[in-house]
């Protein structure tokens, strides 16, 4: 009984860590978002590669469901085509 016990609260405490990670990931991903979205008004920060960083960061921490590898792709071309724009 003691054994099962300290089993079931390492596996409790395994699990509230991972769900701490996870929240802090997701918590950085949305600071690396709304940065992003400052430096697209603001000229001293790169806005759009802080913004696709954040959304990487993002679907990594939500293992792809819900923004698919697709989608990355399709913000990544559109990120480096605005910075090629950007800096033409």
């Amino acid at each position: 009984m003691v054994i099962a016990g300290r089993i079931q609260r390492y596996i409790f405490l395994q699990c509230l860590i991972s769900l701490m990670m996870t929240l802090g990931i997701i918590l950085l991903a949305i600071l690396l978002v709304v940065v992003g979205i400052a430096g697209t008004i603001l000229p001293a920060l790169p806005g759009l590669p802080l913004v696709f960083a954040g959304m990487l960061l993002a679907a990594w921490a939500g293992d792809f469901q819900q923004v698919g590898v697709p989608m990355l792709v399709v913000l990544g071309v559109l990120t480096v085509f605005s910075l090629a724009v950007d800096f033409w």
